[in-house]
């Protein structure tokens, strides 16, 4: 009996661990607070809150990796530093080794599970990145709606749960010449579920719109491994893929007419700059 509770207390702290750690503003709190710690103003003004409630909903997140003093201020706890080791580095502390009451080593196996998992979404993005862009190029053809978006499920998502979700993607055209966004660039993207026990975590979307001179355009991002790309701007069509990374915001730009690209994963942020 007592080893059923052990393994079930286990598995609830590792559920606790990734919901904890399953947004980006989590991680810059817990930076934020490496150094010291800090009231609550202070601590909004350094991770770039605006909101109040906002804030206070995602220390709420962090029990256990935050604690709040009797003076108001709040600070990371042992376990907050540890997870916030092992999430940089990836690195398990030595088997038996714990340093506080309420077992590091099950926190460690946590997040390298985490890590290990958003490395396996990559790669199975990068199998049938090819085949996608194939698909695309034979479907460009008969999207030519203006200043409209247009969302076509393919596939039937499966009933399974990815823990540690990618961050958001944004996308944007620029001319090689002025570096300006482009106006009438017809944009045609795939999402490339992430595979979950071998099926689709999320159904497959083809979402196509023309740009209007917006920088960054928004897509979904929640359950994908990546995207693929068919751009098509006075005549010429160009293609291309950005993969997805847990706590990371994705940012891709193609280049016109030159047809060179830039993607770029940057960890702990929300937006592109």
């Amino acid at each position: 009996m007592a080893g059923t509770g052990g393994a079930s207390d286990t598995d609830t702290s590792r559920a606790e661990l990734f919901d904890s750690l399953g947004h980006p503003l989590r991680i810059k709190i817990l930076q934020a607070l490496e150094a010291g710690s800090l009231g609550f103003g202070d601590l909004k003004r350094k991770v770039g809150v605006e909101s109040n409630g906002n804030l206070q909903y995602h220390l709420g997140r962090l029990d256990g990796l935050v604690r709040a003093s009797a003076d108001g201020s709040y600070a990371i706890t042992d376990d907050g530093r540890e997870a916030l080791r092992i999430v940089r580095t990836g690195s398990l502390p030595q088997a038996g080794k714990e340093t506080s009451a309420g077992g590091k080593v099950v926190i460690s196996r946590a997040v390298l599970a985490l890590l290990v998992a958003s490395l396996l979404l990559v790669s199975m993005a990068a199998i049938y990145g090819q085949f996608e862009l194939r698909t695309l190029q034979q479907q460009i053809g008969t999207s030519q709606s203006t200043n409209t978006t247009t969302t076509t499920t393919t596939t039937t998502a499966t009933a399974c749960i990815i823990l540690g979700q990618p961050g958001p993607i944004y996308l944007r055209v620029l001319s090689d010449s002025t570096l300006n966004p482009l106006v009438g660039a017809q944009i045609m993207a795939k999402n490339q579920p992430a595979l979950c026990n071998g099926s689709p975590a999320t159904g497959q979307t083809t979402l196509t719109f023309t740009t209007n001179g917006t920088e960054w355009y928004s897509l979904g991002s929640e359950n994908d491994a990546g995207y693929s790309f068919i751009i098509s701007y006075s005549g010429q069509n160009y293609t291309f893929t950005a993969n997805l990374a847990p706590v990371s915001v994705t940012c891709a730009t193609l280049f016109v007419p030159s047809g060179r690209t830039n993607v770029t994963i940057t960890e702990f942020q929300s937006t592109c700059g």
